[in-house]
């Protein structure tokens, strides 16, 4: 395929999106659907899912961000808190979600880096994305869509992790393997 600077193509629910950053390059980002999560209203708590499989080397930094860019909880360097410490602006987690979520730091050495999300109610429907970066550089994301409900979500923005091909035009011949192996 030949993509233009801001053009899509989609395969099976995923997104290859191009997108010019300057004249000399082109951003081409691969985005998947987020996991799915229904829960009902009222329940206790519901669980996020964010297992990683890479092999993350030195200190873990997870951190979960709403669909609107509201910190939800971080855990910097081994140690579960809700700000993070390395932070220039010290973002603090989101008062919405104060008292309201945990990690089980049992799990993380397992590379299961999922929230607990306490008291879940129509407001908290939303895509949550878990970021999990480890010293060494290493940065992966995931995405999960939470639905409670009783409240649905008509739309909904997706972030992805993108690389940079230098040259316009670029020619891109993509089987539809290719394109699902991108995560």
């Amino acid at each position: 395929y030949i993509l233009q600077p801001k053009s899509s193509v989609c395969f099976r629910g995923n997104v290859l999106r191009a997108a010019a950053v300057c004249p000399t390059h082109l951003v081409l980002c691969c985005l998947s659907d987020p996991e799915a999560v229904d829960v009902e209203s009222g329940v206790e708590s519901v669980k996020l899912p964010c297992r990683i499989r890479e092999n993350l080397d030195g200190d873990v930094t997870v951190e979960w961000r709403d669909g609107d860019g509201r910190m939800v909880h971080v855990y910097p360097n081994g140690s579960d808190q809700p700000r993070e410490q390395n932070s220039t602006e010290s973002e603090e987690q989101d008062d919405f979600y104060k008292d309201r979520t945990m990690m089980d730091e049992n799990l993380l050495k397992a590379g299961n880096f999922s929230l607990t999300l306490s008291r879940p109610t129509d407001k908290d429907s939303n895509v949550y994305t878990c970021r999990v970066s480890s010293g060494d550089g290493n940065l992966t994301a995931r995405r999960v869509w939470l639905k409670v409900k009783g409240h649905s979500i008509d739309q909904y923005s997706i972030v992805g992790l993108c690389s940079v091909i230098e040259g316009l035009p670029v020619l891109i011949r993509l089987s539809l393997s290719q394109l699902l192996s991108f995560d």
